[in-house]
């Protein structure tokens, strides 16, 4: 198929959408479609393309996006989407965006929603949701990252066809993690210590992510060295955690990384945390319906993970692939730490079961095979 992908959000190193939005392009190139991503201009700076998007997002395909210039009113904001649709004429029209797909719905384009939030009530993204979801264009598809996220929508829009609303988690190229470097290689080559544990954080140190329970266990546990990754500056986490450890030094925070990059990062770990919590006054999106790409790298990359035993994750973790345990609960969360530190053959049966169905359910071109099944060109 010939596919358009209209995104709203500029394609910069770093970025979770940038990441999301480019490995998809990625996954239906590797499935035999011709895809187009336009993107908006990084004002009169050159945007990314080619070989370099290709090495900091870690993609298997160069891609060449069109860069247009995105004015930021909403007036603007429909002539850009307006000039995607026009692009995709003979086309199938993909998206994130709820404007991008109206206009490209009512102009009489095929159209792929690929939704991954649900909008504030009485938004402008939400009226627009809501117009889509009650006039059941057979020209438009829904796609949703999670099982929670489509009961939300269900319950919001009870007029829409629910059932059909596609769920696709968001996934992680297992071939990325082949070649990755072995435990001991790793940590020489990020210059991290080689004669202690490490355990390892990916994302952004937040209060949803649980940056409280991470700074609990690096006080606690003066013994084990914490790797934090890719923390993007929001607020004071990382200052929270630099505290914690003060008195041991048992923390590497090295700030954001390419993409391409993560594997070798989180090779060098021994346990992988991912401490999401539910806080009354946040945002809890992460917690409630989300689907983290971090979680699937966790897989991919077969080392033991301790997460948060929130039905979200449940949604892909159980049991045999993971230690659940708690969020709020951080003599629980050092405990499963300590199992899993003195019982190493334990932690190489969960990764090697998460690694496999990482691989056989969650890969990017799977996710790209269930959203565009049964789409006429």
């Amino acid at each position: 198929m010939n596919i358009t992908y209209i995104s709203l959000e500029d394609i910069v190193p770093h970025s979770p959408v940038s990441i999301q939005v480019t490995k998809m392009c990625d996954a239906m190139m590797a499935e035999g479609h011709d895809v187009q991503l336009i993107a908006p201009a990084h004002g009169t700076r050159e945007g990314l393309r080619g070989g370099e998007l290709a090495q900091l997002m870690g993609l298997r395909h160069e891609i060449y996006p069109v860069y247009r210039a995105l004015p930021p009113s909403h007036l603007g904001r429909a002539w850009y989407a307006m000039r995607g649709r026009l692009s995709s004429f003979g086309r199938i029209a993909y998206t994130r965006f709820g404007s991008c797909a109206a206009v490209c719905v009512y102009t009489g384009a095929r159209t792929v929603f690929d939704l991954d939030a649900l909008p504030r009530a009485d938004s402008p993204a939400d009226l627009i949701l809501k117009r889509l979801l009650r006039n059941r264009s057979p020209r438009l598809r829904i796609a949703v990252i999670t099982e929670a996220l489509r009961r939300m929508v269900a319950e919001r829009y009870p007029f829409a066809d629910a059932d059909k609303i596609i769920v696709a988690p968001d996934g992680v190229d297992p071939a990325q993690f082949d070649s990755a470097p072995v435990r001991d290689e790793a940590r020489q080559i990020l210059n991290l210590p080689g004669d202690k544990p490490i355990v390892g954080h990916i994302g952004s140190l937040s209060p949803t992510n649980g940056v409280e329970t991470l700074a609990g266990l690096v006080s606690r546990m003066p013994d084990v060295h914490f790797l934090m990754v890719g923390d993007r500056g929001r607020g004071g986490g990382l200052d929270y955690l630099k505290e914690a450890a003060r008195a041991s030094g048992n923390l590497t925070a090295p700030g954001n990384v390419n993409q391409s990059e993560v594997p070798t990062w989180l090779s060098a770990c021994d346990i992988l945390l991912l401490a999401n919590r539910i806080l009354p006054g946040f945002e809890n999106r992460n917690a409630l319906y989300t689907s983290p790409m971090k979680l699937f790298e966790y897989m991919a990359s077969g080392r033991p993970i301790v997460a948060s035993d929130l039905s979200i994750l449940r949604e892909v973790l159980d049991d045999d692939t993971a230690v659940l345990v708690p969020s709020e609960d951080i003599g629980a969360w050092t405990e499963a730490i300590k199992g899993l530190l003195r019982d190493p053959n334990r932690g190489e049966t969960l990764g090697a079961a998460a690694r496999l169905r990482a691989t056989e359910r969650y890969s990017w071109r799977s996710r790209a095979r269930t959203i565009l099944d049964g789409i006429e060109p």
